[in-house]
């Protein structure tokens, strides 16, 4: 492999301090497919951690690079010679800021400039790639791949010749964009690799075919079956980058098994796609008008495409959609149409209601818009238009009769307002609406109808929108954008307007379409030999229905039981009351935030290490060795409370946990035997040394990333205080989960006791950017709900807050006041005010209204149950209902919220989640304005070492005694949580609730 290779080539010389970073691919600056949404929305994060040191580069494409790119100077003068350099050699060339997100730098070279040198490659890359078999000659596809795979090595080339200093990390993505790679590799260019493949073109190419290669690898012989469905070639050219590069990845372990057996490479590495879900979503309210839009936006499509069938209720209907390139069998087409056909049965058997309009979104070659499509749209506008100048017309003559009535006279009745003539034109637009043939099922005029799959599948199923049809089918060979004559809507409005995607393929490497329904909180139904089927099936396990993906078994699962699984899904959907979609939405929407790339491009950055290690194996193990941050945290005086492993890490610390140990499952931790606690040997005690094990072996494949992916847990602000605060700067601001009891930190003064809330305890904590912080609320409601509406008013270093309370008092209580223990002029007052509502207008003016910030509360549905509100499936959103008279300060909340404090009620636990504007800088800042109460404002200029020192040990000296109450002079150890990721809780801790 010549990844074992790399060494050779390394140049010691440069550093991997500030080094370069260049992706290339033969989609970007136009969007021709999904590896252009892959890398449009992962590009920010990356121009985030690297600025101006990242380059994107592809085709120049001048219809397309005229409205995406704005032409820059380049930054620097060693890119500024690169390019100079080609264009001596008569490449035009374009470079500047991507007109997206972040505004990432790009260059785009023109590959029409070296056509003449086509023949001439082909046979020298031929050569290269160790490739017998003459190219054929019209393969559009690999003559551009080609041409561009020489420009970019010609660029790469001169740019390692420029720069000499820094190291240059080069990934490409997919073969097209790839072919430079085996001509790096013979040049042994100064350079660092990566090839990232999306699919395999023989997995693609042979289940498209209709082949089951999944159950037939050791049998399939490679390159016969690669000539016998005519792409050889195109499997040679992958097979060649993929064999070039230091470092090989796959976006999902599918992919990673097949290219391990087509390209003969085992794969280093596996990066999920992600998305960019702060752009795709927006606050409640905004995305919920976004939703109605769209969907009135489809049943006036609906209205105008079925007019003179229109005999279903569109409040009872429900829209269904398949997406994606035109790939009959790999899409799963056929499943679709069978399982609609199956759905359409049942729901005709049992006489139901509800009509099912499913579309099928697969561009496909037309020539022409359907005329009845057309006229539909023309009928109903016109009708439309009418009705509204009659309405207008009644309105006048109504207001105007209204004016002349007098007492005695009778009311103005409907033959006064409308004339004859108006129901005479109202016939004839009705008559207009009547049409005897059936609604088409394809909206355009195909150029081969005769022959199309989906349409002859259709007609052979018995689909044909008649009128005894439950499921109406639309066929839409085009792509969606908002200026279409006949769907105006974008393909994100569409998918907003759906209740349901279904994308049962048999061949998907991710499974874009199904990651951007959980996005928008869209239920769906994959398969599991897709990508991103397989990867929310490890996340959830049997538990994926609940949260809207639904996942049909396409591998071990014959055709026929396939079909029915399928027809399942679609009539349970059905079935559902809209109390539960709604439900199920909340809880689709909330599994998306798995896919955002805040969280998946830690996998990009995992790679970039790995390929630096090996070419550089020297810099990297001397930075960490040298590093004092990590030297800091291994120190036995730091006491982390409770370490919360991510999955991934999970897996491997139980290799390391004595089989002594008390795991979640095992009777001890189950409750049935507690003698720990009386002995004072915690199973914490037993698994430190696995702890501290599998964070060693982390820290040694992946750097100081672990810290981001761990969740540190303390029992009290004092105990955080005493361990972070010992922490460098750069090791604390890498700490993304925190959990902590959300409980008040006295302060003793000479004059008297001061109680700080948690907002300002984080002030002591400059540098903190936390993605999550939680927090357990107090058994005193007035106190926890203070401590709350500080953190969301006033306190920064987290991005999302979610906060705990273990009884809906906290927002149900009566408002009091009582005078200031320590400030005689002072009132306490503990005033409530409606929530959410409230909190999302503190964000809004804080973070502004554009940049999306969130408040949402959960309201647990079982009263008593601790933890209950933290499981999806037994709690609901929650808004408190106010009425005119009550929404202002003075007057809400005098009384008890009898909906939260009645019987059976107050008992119910609250989940507040708040999130910070997308793009707001939420770190916690050294020197921040000063807060109502505020440690830094009382005790100026001193770390937490000093005032603990002043607060609690120096009054300790003075009366020879200890604060009484802690947990150390107690003399019974805490019992410490057993959870196993971040989004688990035991709830609560029982020392936070015992009396």
């Amino acid at each position: 492999m010549y990844a074992e290779e790399i060494t050779d080539c390394g140049n010691s010389s440069r550093t991997v301090q500030d080094h370069v970073l260049f992706e290339f691919c033969s989609e970007l600056g136009r969007q021709v497919g999904g590896i252009y949404t892959v890398l449009k929305s992962k590009a920010p994060y990356t121009k985030k951690e690297y600025g101006d040191r990242y380059t994107l580069v592809g085709p120049l494409v001048p219809q397309s690079a005229s409205i995406e790119v704005e032409e820059l100077k380049p930054p620097t003068p060693e890119l500024s010679a690169a390019i100079e350099a080609m264009e001596k050699r008569g490449i035009t060339t374009l470079y500047g800021r991507w007109l997206i997100e972040g505004s990432p730098r790009i260059l785009l070279l023109d590959t029409g400039d070296v056509h003449e040198y086509l023949d001439q490659w082909k046979e020298d890359f031929a050569r290269v790639a160790d490739i017998s078999s003459p190219f054929p000659e019209d393969d559009e596809l690999i003559n551009e791949s080609i041409l561009f795979g020489y420009l970019t090595s010609w660029f790469i080339e001169d740019f390692a010749r420029y720069e000499t200093q820094r190291v240059i990390i080069t990934h490409f993505h997919e073969w097209p964009g790839g072919l430079a790679l085996p001509l790096i590799k013979e040049r042994r260019v100064d350079v660092t690799t990566i090839f990232t493949a999306h699919a395999t073109v023989l997995g693609r190419q042979l289940s498209r075919k209709g082949i089951d290669w999944y159950d037939t690898f050791e049998t399939l012989d490679i390159e016969e079956a690669a000539r016998k469905i005519e792409h050889y070639h195109w499997h040679c050219l992958e097979k060649a980058a993929a064999q070039s590069c230091h470092l090989f990845t796959t976006v999902s372990q599918i992919t990673s098994q097949e290219s391990e057996f087509f390209l003969q490479r085992k794969p280093d590495a596996v990066l999920p796609n992600g998305l960019n879900i702060g752009q795709m979503t927006s606050a409640n309210e905004a995305e919920t008008l976004r939703r109605t839009s769209s969907k009135r936006k489809l049943q006036d499509f609906v209205r105008c495409h079925f007019y003179g069938h229109l005999d279903f209720d569109l409040e009872e209907t429900r829209f269904f959609f398949l997406a994606g390139r035109y790939e009959f069998r790999n899409k799963g087409a056929d499943i679709y149409i069978d399982a609609l056909a199956g759905l359409n049965q049942r729901l005709q058997a049992e006489g139901s209601s509800t009509t099912i309009v499913a579309f099928i979104i697969m561009p496909a070659e037309t020539t022409s818009i359907l005329t009845e499509t057309l006229k539909g749209k023309a009928v109903v506008k016109s009708l439309r238009d009418y009705l509204a100048e009659i309405n207008r017309s009644i309105s006048d003559k109504l207001f105007e009769k209204s004016l002349q009535w007098k007492e005695g006279d009778t009311i103005p009745t409907q033959l006064e307002l409308i004339t004859e003539q108006d129901n005479l034109e109202l016939q004839r637009h009705l008559l207009q609406m009547q049409r005897v043939d059936l609604p088409q099922i394809c909206t355009h005029n195909l150029a081969d109808s005769d022959s199309d799959p989906i349409l002859d599948r259709l007609k052979k199923v018995g689909l044909r929108n008649g009128p005894e049809d439950r499921v109406k089918v639309v066929f839409y060979p085009s792509f969606l954008n908002s200026s279409d004559p006949v769907l105006p809507m974008n393909y994100y409005e569409f998918i907003r307007g759906t209740d349901l995607g279904v994308f049962p393929s048999v061949y998907e490497p991710w499974g874009y379409t199904a990651a951007e329904c959980v996005a928008m909180g869209i239920p769906s139904v994959t398969s599991n030999v897709s990508g991103f089927g397989l990867y929310v099936k490890e996340l959830l396990g049997e538990h994926t229905s609940d949260y809207g993906v639904y996942i049909v078994d396409r591998r071990s699962q014959d055709y026929k039981n396939s079909v029915m699984k399928m027809t399942d899904f679609m009539h349970t959907y059905c079935e559902m009351t809209c109390r539960e979609r709604t439900s199920q939405r909340h809880l689709t929407e909330d599994l998306g935030e798995i896919l955002d790339w805040e969280h998946l491009n830690v996998e990009y950055i995992k790679a970039r290490r790995a390929a630096l290690q090996l070419g550089y194996p020297e810099q990297i193990p001397a930075e960490e060795e040298a590093s004092s941050d990590e030297d800091e945290l291994w120190s036995p005086a730091l006491n982390f409370g409770s370490v919360n492993l991510s999955p991934s890490l999970w897996s491997f610390a139980k290799r390391y946990t004595p089989k002594s140990s008390s795991p979640r499952g095992s009777p001890a931790a189950k409750g049935q035997s507690t003698d720990w606690i009386a002995s004072g040997s915690s199973p914490l005690q037993t698994l430190a040394l696995a702890i501290l094990e599998t964070c060693r072996r982390a820290h040694e494949e992946i750097g100081d990333s672990w810290i981001s992916q761990i969740l540190f847990s303390f029992e009290d602000p004092e105990t955080m205080l005493h361990t972070l605060t010992a922490l460098p700067p750069k090791t604390l601001s890498k700490i993304r989960h925190l959990r902590i009891v959300g409980d008040t930190l006295m302060l003793s003064y000479d004059e008297d006791d001061v109680y700080y809330r948690l907002s300002s305890t984080l002030k002591l904590l400059p540098g903190l950017r936390l993605d999550v912080l939680t927090v357990l609320g107090l058994r005193v409601h007035t106190v926890s709900y203070e401590t709350l509406d500080g953190l969301i008013s006033n306190s920064c270093g987290w991005k999302e807050l979610r906060y705990i309370c273990h009884s809906s008092e906290t927002l149900g209580f009566a408002r009091y006041e009582h005078q200031s223990f320590s400030l005689e002029d002072q009132m306490c007052r503990y005033w409530r005010k409606p929530q959410p509502a409230h909190w999302q207008r503190v964000l809004d003016d804080r973070d502004g209204a554009l940049s999306r910030p969130l408040v949402v509360i959960y309201r647990s549905t079982i009263p008593d149950s601790p933890g209950s509100v933290t499981n999806p499936t037994t709690r609901v959103r929650f808004e408190q209902k106010t009425s005119e008279d009550t929404q202002a300060p003075e007057t809400f909340g005098i009384e008890i919220d009898k909906e939260l404090m009645a019987d059976g009620e107050r008992g119910k636990e609250i989940m507040v989640l708040a999130k910070r504007g997308f793009g707001v800088d939420y770190e916690e800042k050294k020197n921040s304005p000063f807060l109502p109460s505020d440690i830094c404002r009382d005790m100026p200029g001193k770390s937490w070492k000093e005032i603990h020192y002043e607060c609690y040990e120096r009054f300790r000296e003075m009366y020879d005694d200890s604060i009484s109450g802690s947990d150390e002079d107690d003399g019974v150890p805490v019992k410490m949580d057993s959870y196993e990721n971040v989004d688990d809780y035991v709830w609560p801790p029982l020392h936070f609730i015992e009396e």
